[in-house]
């Protein structure tokens, strides 16, 4: 990775990353299996995405056991789920898997 900050930085181009956000964010701890789990899946309305994730879903239920899909939409794609949209998401689902259709 350092090399491609080099190159960037070679390039004279600017990096609009806040290292500063990515330092404070931590990725969620990751589950041994999904059997037995209920599963969020957050689409962003564009055309394919409820249609790629109830496929996901119908898989991780078929082929690995999860037990329940909870299906969300976001009011418009260019926006972030609202509040009460990832509130459910967080107090119902073990996992989540967000989805763009283009």
């Amino acid at each position: 990775m350092d090399d491609v900050h080099e190159r960037i930085r070679r390039l004279g181009l600017l990096d609009p990353t806040d290292h500063e956000v990515l330092q404070r964010r931590t990725l969620a701890p990751r589950l041994a299996n999904v059997d037995g789990k209920v599963g969020g899946f957050l689409d962003n309305r564009k055309q394919n995405a409820s249609i790629l994730l109830a496929h996901i879903a119908e898989r991780l239920s078929t082929a690995y056991g999860m037990a329940e899909a909870a299906h969300h939409a976001k009011f418009i794609y260019s926006r972030a789920a609202e509040p009460a949209i990832i509130d459910e998401l967080s107090a119902r689902c073990d996992f989540v898997v967000a989805a763009i259709g283009d």
